[in-house]
């Protein structure tokens, strides 16, 4: 079985103003899904994504 992965993203608010959250989903296989949540406020999510964009998925 490949691996998948599958996510969903939306804009919120929290006590500290607007924050993008996400979940994710990846299939390892037939019984092991992990999923991650991912929340962040938009100021900080904005000073980080250029540390961000180097995390790189492992083949």
């Amino acid at each position: 079985m490949a691996r998948r992965a599958r996510s969903c993203e939306w804009e919120g608010t929290d006590k500290d103003g607007p924050v993008s959250i996400t979940r994710a989903a990846l299939v390892v296989n037939a019984k092991k899904v992990p999923v991650v949540t991912y929340w962040g406020t938009k100021g900080e999510q904005d000073k980080n994504a250029a540390a961000m964009s180097t995390i790189k998925p492992d083949s």
